[in-house]
């Protein structure tokens, strides 16, 4: 517990001192879902870069979801990832293979709503799923793993304040040595909080044409066995009616592994699409 709080208190911080919320953040899982019968799409290229006491490699992962409103307050989400990995110096042996990872079906449902201006908004969303045994060989936990969350934004003038929470309950661990979080069979806590800056435009005109973001995020990994990462990630986010252009990097401030190799950085692009 002592690790855990070492690891939460900077991300309590960085909240209480940042004044508002803003849009959908790169890691920061918001609040926002498709209106009723609308379908987003969104597509995530990860660069991860592994260094750490004779351990080094990268994988790249994509990561496609599809999103559908139910209601107007209701979302169902499928997520389909798929990695290349090459990692070198691991206890079990180095690591050179690609494939499906363990993919995933979850329920997002705002359960609160208050707009105390044309533009600024405070919504709050819980989110709840499962992750399907979906992946290859050694990229797949064999097991049905359930999750729960919540995610809370606030958007005021051109500031936003986001921030989410989820535990995933890990019933089956991949064959082979651990490299990311949730390879185990511990269960595994994401705490992050965001803040976006809208560059431009500085006021909305009668037609919302696009818009420019500056994202800053605190992003927290912690596993029941102890390991913890804490990330600092800058990046950018471009919001157009139909579509959106996002990239950030993950930057380690502070890291306490002793099951799998620290990740030196990552990197991220994504687009979303609204269809």
């Amino acid at each position: 517990m002592r690790t855990l709080r070492m690891f939460l208190a900077p991300v309590a911080c960085c909240l209480m001192c940042v004044p508002a919320l803003a849009q959908q953040a790169v890691y920061t899982t918001a609040p926002t879902l498709p209106g009723k019968g609308q379908v987003v799409t969104r597509h995530l290229l990860h660069f991860t870069s592994y260094h750490d006491d004779g351990v080094s490699g990268d994988d790249v992962t994509l990561l496609n979801s599809i999103s559908y409103g139910l209601t107007s307050d209701l979302a169902v989400q499928f997520d389909l990832p798929y990695r290349w990995r090459d990692v070198e110096g691991l206890p079990g042996g180095d690591i050179d293979n690609s494939g499906l990872l363990d993919s995933s079906l979850s329920f997002k449902w705002r359960v609160w709503k208050h707009d105390p201006g044309p533009v600024d908004t405070i919504r709050l969303a819980l989110i709840g799923g499962l992750q399907l045994p979906t992946g290859a060989d050694r990229s797949s936990s064999d097991s049905f793993d359930p999750f729960l969350g919540a995610s809370l934004m606030r958007i005021t003038g051109r500031h936003g304040f986001g921030v989410s929470a989820q535990w995933l309950f890990t019933t089956g661990g991949v064959d082979g040595d651990p490299v990311s979080p949730g390879d185990t069979t511990d269960d595994v806590l994401n705490l992050d909080g965001s803040y976006l800056f809208r560059i431009a435009p500085a006021t909305y005109g009668e037609d919302f044409a696009a818009a420019l973001y500056a994202v800053l995020e605190v992003n927290t990994v912690y596993e029941t066995n102890g390991d913890a990462e804490l990330f600092l990630s800058p990046g950018l986010l471009y919001e157009a009616p139909r579509f959106a252009i996002e990239a950030a990097v993950q930057l380690p401030v502070a890291q306490d592994l002793s099951h799998r190799p620290e990740r030196e950085y990552v990197v991220t692009l994504g687009l979303r699409l609204l269809f």
